[in-house]
């Protein structure tokens, strides 16, 4: 089964995401513009894309680091993998934070977050009765 996904360019230097390797499972995300971002601070890159409309209902886009994010710039992704839904046709941004004690810059174009499409399931989620049941113990109750 073959899916297409279009991508809209709101910013003309935005680059789209693409496969590194054929083997590759995710399509490296771009910045636009040049960034400097302070130390122990969170700050949103702007990847001058969006979804150009609406994704098939059960097809979510995870944003998840590449490998080289923290190895070249000293920033994490706090929120990862962070949950695109299918429905949702803003720019798409990539929420990093500096780790460093020192301020970072991230270069136009530099590639620090990877695209992943997954499937999800949606069940439908209603009121149940709880059944009676033992009571375990809390998080770490069976030992670590």
């Amino acid at each position: 089964m073959s899916i297409s996904v279009g991508f809209g360019r709101l910013n003309e230097q935005a680059v789209l995401p693409a496969r590194a390797t054929d083997g590759a499972a995710g399509y490296d995300l771009a910045v636009v513009g040049e960034h400097h971002i302070p130390p122990r601070t969170r700050y949103l890159l702007p990847t001058g894309i969006c979804l150009a409309a609406p994704m098939p209902p059960h097809l979510e886009l995870q944003i998840r680091p590449r490998s080289s994010l923290f190895k070249t710039y000293r920033l994490i992704i706090p929120n990862s993998p962070g949950t695109v839904d299918s429905d949702y046709t803003g720019e798409i941004f990539v929420q990093v934070y500096n780790m460093d004690k020192l301020s970072v810059v991230v270069p136009h174009a530099a590639r620090v977050a990877q695209i992943v499409f997954n499937f999800v399931e949606l069940p439908d989620v209603l009121w149940a009765t709880i059944q009676p049941r033992e009571t375990r113990g809390g998080f770490g109750s069976t030992g670590t």
